[in-house]
């Protein structure tokens, strides 16, 4: 039996947004900090976004990808951010 009535929906639950935005609008205002469309932030490889400022986590997923908000990702940051002192 075929049932050409199924469809099958894929979703992460994930919005593109910055997180922390009442307090990081007015950091990114003030220090000049460059964004995507989306609000995150867009940092270099060793995942610096400023003189003497790094991020991790969330504002992290434009170069560290979907792991970014986890353990692993937490620990990819790390290694990227102390290779880069």
């Amino acid at each position: 039996m075929i049932y050409d009535w199924i469809r099958v929906f894929l979703a992460t639950g994930f919005v593109q947004t910055l997180p922390e935005k009442q307090w990081l609008t007015p950091l990114i205002h003030e220090h000049k900090l460059h964004c995507s469309e989306y609000g995150c932030p867009i940092v270099s490889h060793s995942l610096q976004w400023g003189p003497n400022l790094y991020v991790t986590g969330a504002l992290a997923e434009l170069e560290v990808g979907p792991i970014a908000r986890n353990i692993s990702g937490a620990r990819q940051a790390a290694q990227l951010i102390v290779n880069s002192l």
